[in-house]
């Protein structure tokens, strides 16, 4: 189980806000991170991963504490068992596609498994100035999938994609969530397709995480996402 008590002052646009993030979840569930741009949505994804710290409170992982502030204690985030997929890609320049996907994972069967079922076979040897938006999207998903890591932390994982890889990632997804047991966090401003898709939705609203429960629709049918989502550019 993944638990979450922590607080944070995040930059709005009325000034300072303090944040407070309050969530738990269990292996194999998808939880949706809906809210209004600014709400501190990515934020949460990197105190998690380890990579911005919360001014109070703690982050649990099963027995193991990755942040306490009343102990002085702060795991590094290559010691977290979790993995972040940005918006726009990070992926290294001087790196082929296929060194960037087994960059922090000597596992080249799994590397070769992403790479093909991400459509990403032909261009293994490619720098990465020459991908496309899309292209480069799969190829740090694909990286992420190679790392293997128990939590994935997904900000806007469909942005840059057409429906052809949104449903073949969504069943992807799917499969990760039901067989091997991962937590996954998206993160997304279409509130309806994350309810078509998620387990339930955490909204952050005013620095607060409202919980709202949904019955389990996560299918990699395509009757699942709304046709509306794909209309309008998913970011």
């Amino acid at each position: 189980m993944l638990t979450i008590n922590i607080t944070r002052p995040l930059r709005s646009e009325k000034g300072f806000i303090n944040h407070e993030y309050h969530l738990q979840s269990t292996p194999g569930e998808c939880l949706g991170i809906s809210g209004p741009s600014g709400a501190g949505k990515t934020s949460l994804l990197k105190m998690i991963a380890g990579l911005m710290l919360p001014q109070s409170g703690f982050i649990q992982y099963n027995q193991d504490l990755w942040f306490d502030k009343s102990k002085n204690l702060n795991i590094k985030p290559q010691h977290r068992s979790c993995g972040i997929l940005y918006q726009d890609p990070l992926l290294f320049p001087f790196l082929t596609l296929k060194e960037n996907v087994l960059y922090g994972s000597k596992n080249k069967e799994l590397a070769d498994k992403y790479i093909s079922f991400l459509g990403l076979e032909g261009l293994k040897n490619a720098n990465i100035d020459k991908l496309s938006g899309g292209q480069l999207k799969r190829a740090a998903l694909a990286q992420l999938l190679t790392y293997n890591p128990d939590i994935l932390l997904l900000d806007e994982p469909f942005a840059f994609l057409d429906e052809r890889w949104i449903l073949k990632i969504v069943d992807l997804l799917f499969q990760i969530r039901n067989i091997e047991k991962k937590i996954i966090f998206i993160v997304s401003h279409q509130k309806d397709f994350l309810a078509s898709i998620t387990d339930r939705i955490i909204t952050i609203s005013n620095g607060k995480t409202i919980k709202e429960s949904y019955i389990n629709h996560f299918s990699c049918r395509k009757a699942a996402i709304p046709s509306a989502y794909f209309s309008k550019p998913a970011i």
